[in-house]
């Protein structure tokens, strides 16, 4: 699957049309509007929880099964100037290409600049402009693709794009690889399907996350055998899964780009929790030795 997102730079730019067109020349493509979930994303945002806006972006663009997606980004209009800073976020949660949209009477080189450089420390493809000049494009060191009414040069847009696993996908794949080796979850009472924690440690440069997949509904050797099959099928690179036990599974693995995962998942009667630790810089011993204290805790009877 790839990813187009369409990052309007103005106001007056008409995104929708600019992601229609380019959406209509390629393959297998479906277009997905962000905006349509704009009064979640305020919620979550002040409420304090704009990556969970992200993972439930990446499910639903996932489940719309396509090769390509073209996603509308948000126009910094006055009702949703201060949303209009998620672009930023939407381009590395898809490990979307960028292509930035702009009005004739904007199309400076100095704008389109100025969005280029909001992406400074994000690794991110620029695959072009659409609307304004080639002139304007070409100064701002971008790729012309046209007009939104008829964009050109857009079938570069379909190529197969690096594997970059984001934190929201990298979520997303977890929860999804949870479901199919359990085939539905159950939730406790009060519990939020999908609840997920996590917390980064700048010193060592670790993310952990714990995924709760709810109540299993099969005994734990077809749970880990599903498991273990719903990994493979996941495509994550170099998997190697340990021996289950009753009620622990280990198994790591290594991102296309270089990033070591290793994960703990736990079963219990009571609940299903998948516990990982990532790094782009820790090995994956040096993550095992983060997560050697993990265990399940009885209950008190």
């Amino acid at each position: 699957m790839a990813y187009t997102l369409i990052i309007p730079v103005c106001p007056h730019v008409d995104a929708a049309k600019a992601a229609a067109n380019i959406a209509a020349k390629l393959p297998n493509a479906a277009v997905f509007n962000a905006m349509d979930y704009a009064d979640e994303a305020v919620r979550l945002a002040a409420e304090g929880k704009a990556d969970d806006w992200f993972d439930l972006l990446v499910g639903r663009a996932a489940a719309l099964g396509k090769e390509n997606v073209v996603i509308q980004g948000i126009t910094p209009n006055d009702a949703y100037i201060f949303l209009s800073r998620q672009n930023n976020g939407l381009a590395t949660a898809f490990n979307a290409r960028v292509v930035f949209a702009v009005s004739n009477e904007h199309a400076t080189a100095e704008r389109l600049q100025m969005a280029k450089a909001s992406f400074a420390g994000r690794n991110v493809e620029f695959a072009g402009v659409v609307g304004g000049t080639a002139e304007a494009a070409q100064a701002a060191g971008l790729d012309y693709l046209g007009s939104a009414d008829a964009p050109e040069g857009v079938a570069k847009l379909a190529a197969e794009q690096a594997v970059r696993l984001s934190p929201a996908q990298f979520r997303y794949n977890m929860m999804e690889a949870a479901r199919k080796a359990n085939k539905r979850i159950v939730l406790p009472e009060g519990a939020e399907a999908g609840t997920i924690l996590q917390q980064y440690d700048e010193n060592t440069d670790i993310t952990l996350t714990v995924v709760d997949a709810g109540k299993p509904v099969k005994p734990a050797k077809e749970y880990y055998a599903n498991l273990k099959t719903a990994l493979e099928q996941a495509g994550f690179a170099s998997l190697k899964a340990g021996a289950a036990t009753e009620n622990r599974m280990d198994y790591s693995f290594t991102d296309a780009e270089g990033n070591n995962h290793n994960c703990i998942n736990i079963y219990s009667p009571d609940n299903l929790y998948a516990v990982c630790a990532f790094s782009s810089s820790a090995d994956n011993a040096t993550l095992a030795e983060t997560l050697k204290d993990v265990k399940l805790l009885k209950k008190a009877m």
